[in-house]
């Protein structure tokens, strides 16, 4: 395992904040997933939840590549 992976291990397993956004956007899948749920069944939502974790973890990647290119150039300037 190469250095920025374990860097962006480390720092991946923080909680998300929990702010009234946060809360708002936690409702609104809950409903969605009922609504998968009724429609097409337990093994479309975990598919769909499948998804969404799968894409999580990779924005946070894309993210955080990009704080650190960030940071680097900052570092160069200096």
């Amino acid at each position: 395992m190469d250095q920025l992976e374990e860097l962006f291990l480390a720092l991946f397993p923080q909680r998300i904040p929990d702010t009234p956004n946060d809360q708002e956007y936690t409702r609104l899948e809950q409903i969605l997933l009922e609504r998968v749920r009724a429609d097409s069944g337990e093994p479309m939502v975990e598919k769909l939840t499948d998804f969404w974790a799968e894409k999580g973890e990779a924005d946070c990647r894309r993210f955080f590549r990009e704080g650190l290119r960030l940071g680097l150039e900052l570092v160069r300037l200096l």
